[in-house]
């Protein structure tokens, strides 16, 4: 995307494993996926959208 690198964010943001994370407006997961590596296996990412096709979309990507 232009002017967002997602890498760039997530130092920022210094996500650890264990944390819960809330990205609202989650669109097609650009930043739900690297955000639930960043906090682990055993915490989640609440990924919202308002779109029911990008939620249908996220929830095939989901990582569980």
């Amino acid at each position: 995307m232009k002017g967002q690198s997602v890498e760039a964010i997530l130092a920022r943001l210094d996500l650890v494993p264990g944390l819960v994370v809330a990205d609202i407006g989650a669109g097609t997961g650009v930043f739900s996926r690297p955000f639930a590596r960043a906090v682990g296996p055993t915490r989640k990412v609440y990924a919202v959208d308002i779109e029911p096709m990008l939620i249908g979309y996220l929830i095939g990507r989901a990582i569980v």
